[in-house]
């Protein structure tokens, strides 16, 4: 375990820190700019594997014996789930564990320099930066790289390890007095220091892929393998932006994953079309295909004359520090049928759920554009860089594709590609104008905002017919600008900017006729953290309950305990958070602590009205899982109430959902 050692556990983690974009997001988009950069050039497309399985936590961590302890009393279950991405017709992991002048360095760069960056070349997507960190979020801190390469006439293997945590946690394996980072491997010396450098041996590592059931390469097979062990699948796949419950998709592994891989990554996913080479994705072994809305989106992106609705138009602007064409916008605006959503027999969900965004289709679906590099990778969607919006039936879509080629008029050695490519942030979502010495000219000239101008006046120049007034915004649009003040911003990692101040989180404005609300807030911890507020006449019971979503339905805990299932999910903790009465709140945190389950709770509030609430967590015996919570106003008058509930997953391989509603008064 003694070796190199970049900087301290604690730095990595906190600049990898990101709340509000979905895990599953960060990783596709990471892992898969790492495929596609390295795609062998004797092959025609890469192939990617997001697959998760179980392993014996013992066989793991007796290959560590320095650490087998410290595993085994951290970690309490025996068996355990790891995740494995695997590419295939790309290079591996070229090179040494340290760098060289002009020769490839692949391993050193990914593996060993945590915080290497590489933002030359417009037409690579990834692999530089602290996004390629993303890795280390979703276990307990262990990540392990198995590769097979071609070099100097030979094929070879590898096998690296890296463990990264806070060094300051009492949970830290490494202990106390540690930098929290270190490096797994064979003991080598090296200009006269002992190193943690790969395994070569290839009977040592094919030992250790026997734990997990993985293959290694053969033939002339190469590639790369990561392996994140003691998986958290929680904090992948639990966290999403859209708030709607028409999902078209089961909140599990395969369809997250699936559905994550499409949103970022349909103008390149099986597209022989694509001016360059397409990738091949596949989760557990199964070939992802391209749903009818994406499909359309791909076809728009090809530019398929067969789509008779759509509108190609170059993008310029001459004062942007160019003369070429900056980019290409593709407009598609039509009916629900048009883009194969909320219409039998697939009934897709609406384009807002699809690509994620907080945005529910209405009375007003406001356009969404998508805009990219010629990499083939989402840079992100946008909803709100005009007020165009369309009738409840109808949907306008627009892409932008850059011309990364496109050269400063002053300075021809500036490519665009290259300075909008240096103002993303590590995991590569917007684009923004920046001072930066490489790219004066551009820099000077502005054309991110430039080219966002440009778009935004286009749409609302030909599609004016359904442009919102300028004094005044659609219920859907003010909504939007409301979330922008309430939300977190959704940057990864260090932000170029200092981040808003978020306010006061302020109970959610129930009403009579929508009494019942469910937010979720996301992690905290291994939990599931949700909000669930009510709107109650006298003597009206609120009702917020637990469900197991299956092909079949969903099963209330009740009944799935009846029918001899464990329960995969339980409550684990009541927090009453506000009250509201008339003009009169009450804000403050009380717990309902967990030996008073079971039982009804009547707590008398601080209120000029002396209101009085009774809350039960089902609770029937001390065998039956807490499922349930129920609320009731015992006061003379009408009451808002909001409470957050901790679920504790305790079968991941299940879907849950919340449900809440109002019973009235009998």
């Amino acid at each position: 375990l003694d070796g190199d050692f970049v900087g301290e556990g604690s730095t990595v983690l906190a600049k990898i820190n990101n709340k509000t974009t979905p895990g599953v997001d960060l990783l596709v988009r990471e892992s898969i700019q790492n495929t596609l950069d390295e795609i062998r050039p004797d092959k025609t497309c890469g192939i990617i594997d997001f697959s998760s399985n179980t392993f014996k936590k013992s066989a793991f961590a007796s290959t560590i014996p320095q650490l087998e302890s410290a595993i085994n009393g951290f970690v309490k279950e025996t068996l355990c789930h790891f995740l494995v991405i695997s590419d295939s017709n790309t290079n591996g992991l070229l090179g040494e564990p340290y760098k060289r002048k002009d020769k490839p360095n692949n391993l050193y760069n990914l593996v060993y320099d945590i915080d290497s960056h590489d933002k030359k070349d417009q037409n690579v997507g990834g692999s530089w930066g602290i996004g390629k960190s993303v890795y280390y979020r979703y276990g307990i801190g262990f990540v392990f790289y198995y590769t097979r390469t071609f070099e100097d006439g030979q094929y070879q293997e590898k096998l690296a390890g890296v463990l990264i945590q806070d060094e300051k946690s009492k949970d830290c394996l490494l202990g106390p007095d540690t930098t929290g980072i270190c490096f797994i491997g064979d003991t080598v010396e090296h200009e006269g220091k002992k190193k943690r450098w790969p395994i070569y041996d290839s009977t040592k590592i094919q030992e250790f892929l026997d734990i997990f059931g993985i293959a290694r390469y053969n033939e002339q097979q190469t590639g790369t393998k990561v392996i994140i062990p003691f998986l958290n699948s929680a904090s992948l796949i639990q966290r999403r932006i859209y708030e709607g419950t028409d999902l078209h998709w089961n909140i599990n592994f395969e369809d997250c994953f699936s559905m994550a891989i499409q949103r970022w990554w349909f103008p390149r996913l099986n597209n022989s079309s694509f001016k360059g080479k397409m990738f091949i994705a596949k989760v557990n072994g199964k070939k992802v295909e391209l749903n009818p809305f994406f499909s359309v989106l791909q076809r728009l992106f090809n530019n398929d004359p067969s789509i008779k609705e759509s509108a190609m138009v170059p993008i310029t602007n001459k004062k942007s520090g160019t003369e070429d064409t900056l980019g290409y916008l593709f407009c598609l605006k039509g009916e629900k049928s048009l883009f194969n959503v909320c219409v039998p027999p697939e009934n897709l969900s609406n384009p807002y759920a699809q690509i994620d965004v907080a945005q529910e289709s209405g009375q007003d679906n406001p356009v969404i554009l998508a805009y990219m590099r010629r990499f083939g990778l989402v840079v992100d969607y946008d909803i709100d860089k005009c007020k165009l919006t369309t009738s409840p039936n109808e949907y306008l879509i627009a892409l932008f594709v850059l011309n990364d080629d496109a050269r400063a008029k002053d300075n021809p050695a500036e490519s665009l590609g290259r300075f909008l490519k240096a103002s993303e942030n590590p995991d590569h979502k917007g684009w923004r104008d920046i001072d930066d010495k490489r790219f004066p000219s551009f820099s000077d000239h502005r054309p991110a905002s430039k080219i966002f101008k440009r778009i935004k006046n286009y749409l609302e120049e030909n599609y004016k017919e359904h442009s919102a007034p300028d004094e005044t915004y659609g219920p859907a649009l003010l909504r939007r600008k409301v979330g922008k003040i309430l939300l977190p911003p959704s940057d990864f990692g260090d932000a170029p900017e200092k981040e808003p101040k978020i306010p006061k989180r302020q109970i959610i404005k129930v009403t009579h006729k929508r009494p019942s609300h469910v937010a979720f807030n996301g992690l905290l911890g291994n939990l599931l953290s949700y909000d669930i507020s009510f709107a109650l006449k006298p003597s009206e019971l609120g009702k917020a309950k637990l469900n197991v979503v299956t092909n079949s339905g969903n099963f209330n805990i009740v009944d799935w305990e009846r029918d001899g299932f464990a329960s995969p999910i339980r409550i684990k903790k009541v927090t009453m958070k506000c009250v509201e009465i008339d003009k009169d709140s009450y804000e403050h945190e009380i717990e309902i602590p967990q030996q008073r389950w079971g039982s009804n709770q009547k707590i008398r509030l601080p209120l000029p009205t002396n209101p009085e609430i009774e809350i039960t967590v089902s609770k029937k015996t001390p065998q039956t899982t807490p499922h349930a919570v129920y609320v009731k106003n015992l006061s003379q008058s009408d009451l808002r109430y909001q409470m957050t509930i901790l679920v504790e997953p305790l079968n991941l391989s299940y879907q849950m959902t919340v449900v809440a509603d109002v019973e009235e008064a009998k």
